[in-house]
């Protein structure tokens, strides 16, 4: 998630393959702050999913391999990056993917534990 004047809005889609999207609303002034939204994105069902600015953001790579497209309304700032740890039990996500077959990056490992992240940024 980016924050402050490098907050993102996106537009996502599936253009091979097949991945589990995921969203959460930490916008606090919203009346859905703190929901999730879940859905599967992949080139069969041709979805695609809006991500409004002020929402946590994350996806799981349902098949072998997939091709996810973005289209952002902002720049990319490494500084202003925050996030959640994906596997964060206060999200309780579903990822879709067997725990001996996850595969996180580095980066969402060290990221912030949920309630952290709330205290933090909102």
């Amino acid at each position: 998630m980016q924050k402050g004047n490098y907050a993102q809005a996106k537009l996502v889609r599936v253009i091979k393959g097949r991945v589990k999207d995921v969203l959460v609303d930490v916008r606090p002034d919203s009346p859905s702050f703190k929901q999730k939204f879940e859905i599967e994105l992949s080139e069969e069902n041709k979805k695609q999913l809006f991500v409004p600015r002020g929402f946590l953001h994350g996806f799981s790579v349902l098949s072998e391999e997939a091709i996810f497209f973005y289209k952002c309304d902002n720049y990319y700032n490494k500084i202003s990056e925050t996030g959640v740890n994906p596997l964060d039990t206060q999200l309780n996500i579903d990822w879709g993917i067997a725990q001996r077959k996850k595969i996180i990056s580095q980066k969402d490992i060290m990221n912030n534990e949920y309630e952290d992240f709330l205290l933090k940024n909102i």
